[in-house]
């Protein structure tokens, strides 16, 4: 295949899952900046490793887990920061008090709660809220169904511990 139809190929399929990619990176990233910083190193691995895709999985499901294997790399050399860079980088982006008591900011908090989970447990409540089914997130992050509903259920519950802490 030819270089250009190569590229118009991965263009036309970045396209058809670009919204799913910027849904995981937004999930990942509170700064507008990480977010498409991050979607960019997504691009890029994802070019990479495309001439070497063989279609043995559906493209979606081999865009998203390059897509979280490039997250969690990226979330992995972050934590290899000094303290206190991560910790200026946490107090910038604290949501504004005035949000928190809106009720039209409870989208934002429950992004803020997401946020504050593990980037596994991210990857499992992200791929949830996408509609996925037990067996098919247990595929995509490779361990078993009954894994799956136990941490999610576990999730569910810190992240509702969460949400009250924020909302009293």
């Amino acid at each position: 295949m030819s270089s250009a139809a190569l590229q118009q190929e991965f263009l036309h399929l970045l396209s058809t899952q670009q919204r799913r990619l910027h849904s995981l990176c937004r999930f990942y990233y509170a700064g507008v900046e990480d977010r498409q910083d991050a979607f960019q190193e997504i691009v890029l691995q994802l070019w990479k490793s495309y001439p070497s895709f063989q279609g043995a999985a559906h493209a979606s499901t081999w865009m998203y887990r390059v897509a979280l294997n490039t997250i969690f790399s990226r979330v992995r050399r972050e934590k290899a920061q000094p303290e206190w860079v991560r910790w200026t980088e946490q107090l910038q982006q604290l949501p504004n008090p005035e949000d928190l008591v809106d009720p039209a900011a409870a989208g934002h908090l429950l992004e803020e709660a997401i946020h504050q989970l593990s980037a596994e447990d991210k990857a499992l409540v992200l791929l949830h809220l996408e509609g996925y089914s037990y067996p098919e997130i247990a595929a995509l992050v490779e361990m078993s169904a009954t894994n799956v509903s136990t941490r999610l259920h576990r999730i569910k519950g810190k992240l509702g511990k969460y949400l009250k802490l924020q909302l009293l």
